[in-house]
C-alpha cells in the first residue's frame, strides 16, 4: 500500500480532478427510480415519485425543495393533539394540554417540557442514554406551568437535510415506507405533497395564454397519455405550440417529460437529449449503447410519456443519409412505441410524411412508423384575433388597445409572429432596466416606430383598410423604394391589411439590402 503523499505546495493543478466532487451530485437517476417503480401499483404513488425525481435535478435539489416545504407546511407538523389544539404563533398550550402533547411525543422529545412542580424527569446525556433525576422542590418549582405551541412545532419538525435523505431514499429503495403513511409528527405528507404538485400545475396553466391551439394540443396529449398512444402534431413555426407542450408537461409533471431535440445525425446527440431530461446518466464518457441502455431501462415500463419537441431532428439531416434508414426512428419505434410508452411528436407541417416518401425510396419500410401512429393532429396556422390580443395582454398587460393592434400587426408580418411579442418584451425590458432610460410608454412607441420601417409596414393604412377604409396600394402590398445601387429582395408576410391575423404566402414586401 502506496504511503507516500505528494506536497499540496508542489501539487499540480487539475480541474478534472474536481469532477467527482460531492458538490456536483445532482438528482435521482430515471432507471434507478424505474426499478423502484415496478414494486408499485398506486398509479399516483409512481407519480408522485417520478415529480419528486424530476425536482430532485432542479438547481437546489431536494434539499432546497425539503426547505420550502417544511415552511410552506409548518402548520401541519406535530402530534394529533397539537393539530386539535392548534399551533398558530404566539398560542400557549396549558399544562393539561401540554400533558396531552407530551403523551404523544418520544421520551426525548417530552424530556424538553417538564411541568412546575413535577420532581422525576428524564434527562438524556450526549450519547442518547436517559437517566431518571429525581429534583428537589425548590427546583421543582422553576418549571414554567405553560409551554408555547411554537415550541414543539420546533421538536417535531424535521431538519431539511433529514426529510430531504428521507424523500431521497424514497426513491430508489423499495423497502422504504410508503409516502402514503407518512413521517413521525406529519401523518398528510402524501396529501401536503399532492397539493405542492396541483400548485405547480396550476402555475404552469397560468404562465401562458390557453389559446385555441393550446387548447388542441393539450386535448391530444391528454388523449395519448390516457390512452398511451403514438401521436403526431403537426403545425407552423410562431404558433405557440412548443410553449403549450412545454406547459403541458410542467401540468403533468410525474406523468410527461418534455424533450427538445437537438440536430444532428448521430444517435448520442439524441440519447444524450433525452437522458438529461429523465436524470439518467449521459457523461461524456459514456457510449451511446449505454445512455440507451439506461433510458430503455427508464421509460420502458411505460410509467411517464415522452413529448419530443422538434420531431424533424428524429430524421438524418444530411443529403448523404438519404440512401439509409433513419436510425434514430427506428430506435423509438423498435424501443419505445412497440412497449407501450406514450409518446408526442411534435414537428413541422407534412414534413413527416415527407421524409416517409423519401426514405421509402431507399427501400425503408415507412408503414411500420406510420401505421402505428393512432392520430396525426394538423394545428391551424393562425391565431384568433382574441387570442393575439390576449398573448400581447400576457406579455404588455397595462398598454392601451391601440398599441395592442400595433403590436398585433407587427407581430403578424413578422416571421416570428407569437415570438416576436415576447422579443418586443425583452427588449423593452432590457433599454427600460438602463440608467436615465425613457418611460417604458416611450421606448414602447420608439420600436413599435422601428419594427414597422423595418418591415417596411404603414401601420395606419393597415388598421384603415380593416376598417374598410380606402388605402392606398402600397399600404396593401408595402414596398420600400430602393435606390439604384440597391438590390430589392422579396421578404415573407403573414398578413395582409384586409386580415391582419391572417397567413398569407401569396402576399409579400420587398425589403431592400446593400
Amino acid at each position: 500500500m502506496p504511503t507516500r503523499q505528494q506536497n499540496p505546495e508542489f501539487r499540480e493543478f487539475r480541474q478534472d480532478a474536481f469532477a467527482s466532487s460531492t458538490e456536483f451530485e445532482r438528482g435521482v437517476l430515471g432507471n434507478l427510480l424505474a426499478a423502484r417503480c415496478h414494486k408499485l401499483t398506486d398509479h399516483e404513488e409512481i407519480a408522485m415519485l417520478w415529480w419528486l425525481q424530476q425536482i430532485s435535478w432542479r438547481e437546489g435539489g431536494l434539499e432546497q425543495f425539503a426547505k420550502e416545504f417544511l415552511v410552506a407546511n409548518r402548520a401541519q407538523i406535530g402530534t394529533p393533539s397539537m393539530l386539535k389544539f392548534g399551533t398558530r404563533a404566539g398560542q400557549i398550550y396549558t399544562a393539561a394540554q401540554v400533558r396531552a402533547v407530551r403523551d404523544e411525543l418520544g421520551e426525548a422529545q417530552a424530556s424538553h417540557f417538564p411541568l412546575r412542580g413535577e420532581r422525576e424527569v428524564f434527562w438524556y446525556d450526549p450519547l442518547g442514554v436517559c437517566d431518571v433525576r429525581r429534583l428537589t422542590e425548590e427546583e421543582a418549582a422553576r418549571f414554567p406551568t405553560t409551554y408555547s405551541a411554537e415550541a414543539f412545532v420546533n421538536v417535531c419538525l424535521p431538519r431539511n437535510t433529514d426529510l430531504a435523505e428521507m424523500l431521497q431514499r424514497t426513491l430508489v429503495d423499495p423497502k422504504s415506507v410508503s409516502l402514503q403513511k407518512g413521517v413521525p409528527y406529519f401523518s398528510a405528507l402524501f396529501q401536503a405533497l399532492q397539493a405542492w404538485r396541483s400548485r405547480e400545475g396550476e402555475a404552469a396553466r397560468n404562465r401562458i395564454v390557453e389559446t385555441a391551439i393550446a387548447r388542441r394540443i393539450y386535448d391530444e396529449l391528454d388523449f395519448a397519455l390516457e390512452s398511451r398512444s403514438f401521436v403526431l402534431i403537426e403545425g407552423r413555426e410562431g404558433i405557440g405550440k412548443s410553449e403549450a407542450a412545454r406547459a403541458w408537461c410542467d401540468q403533468h409533471s410525474g406523468q410527461a417529460i418534455y424533450v427538445r431535440l437537438e440536430a444532428g445525425s448521430d444517435e448520442t446527440t439524441l440519447y444524450r437529449a433525452i437522458a438529461r431530461r429523465i436524470g439518467t446518466a449521459c457523461s461524456y464518457q459514456r457510449k451511446a449503447v449505454e445512455m440507451r441502455a439506461r433510458i430503455q431501462d427508464a421509460l420502458q415500463p411505460g410509467h411517464v410519456m415522452l413529448v419530443l419537441d422538434e420531431a424533424h431532428f428524429l430524421w438524418p439531416q444530411s443529403q448523404r443519409y438519404q440512401g439509409s434508414v433513419p436510425k434514430r426512428l427506428d430506435w423509438l419505434r423498435t424501443a419505445l412505441v412497440d412497449f407501450g410508452v406514450p409518446i408526442a411528436l411534435i414537428s413541422t407541417p407534412q414534413y413527416f410524411e415527407k421524409q416517409c416518401d423519401l426514405f421509402r425510396k431507399s427501400g425503408w419500410n415507412a408503414n411500420q412508423i406510420q401505421r402505428r401512429l393512432v392520430h396525426i393532429e394538423r394545428l391551424p396556422e393562425n391565431l384568433t384575433v382574441a387570442d393575439m390580443q390576449a398573448v400581447i395582454r400576457l406579455h404588455f398587460p397595462e398598454i392601451s388597445t391601440a398599441k395592442v393592434f400595433d403590436i398585433a400587426i407587427l407581430a403578424t408580418a413578422s416571421m416570428g409572429f407569437v415570438g416576436a411579442i415576447d422579443h418586443l418584451r425583452k427588449r423593452l425590458g432590457f433599454l427600460a432596466s438602463r440608467k436615465g432610460a425613457q418611460p417604458e410608454a416611450a421606448i414602447l412607441d420608439r420600436l413599435i416606430s422601428e419594427m414597422a420601417t423595418e418591415a417596411c409596414i404603414d401601420i395606419e393604412a393597415v388598421k384603415a383598410a380593416a376598417s374598410g377604409k380606402s388605402v392606398p396600394a402600397p399600404a396593401v402590398a408595402p414596398v420600400l423604394q430602393v435606390p439604384s445601387n440597391r438590390v430589392a429582395l422579396p421578404m415573407p408576410r403573414r398578413g395582409t391589411a384586409t386580415s391582419i391575423l391572417s397567413r398569407t404566402r401569396s402576399e409579400q414586401a420587398v425589403l431592400s439590402v446593400t
